[in-house]
């Protein structure tokens, strides 16, 4: 899915394992559930903000 945009996703209880999101863009996404394994996120915007320094954030705060 490398340099997809998706708009208005569903992806609600999705499981993805090996996927490279490269460049990829969501906007309106419902991502609850979701579980991902083994990805490759670098370029990744949701909402504007790259998933990579939400991700790094969220493993800081929770050390």
């Amino acid at each position: 899915m490398k340099a997809c945009r998706f708009d208005n996703v569903d992806l609600s209880a999705s499981t993805f394992t090996n996927i490279n999101l490269k460049g990829a863009k969501f906007h309106d996404i419902n991502m609850s559930g979701v579980a991902i394994t083994d990805a490759k996120i670098d370029g990744l915007t949701i909402f504007g903000h790259d998933i990579q320094v939400l991700i790094e954030a969220e493993i800081k705060r929770k050390a």
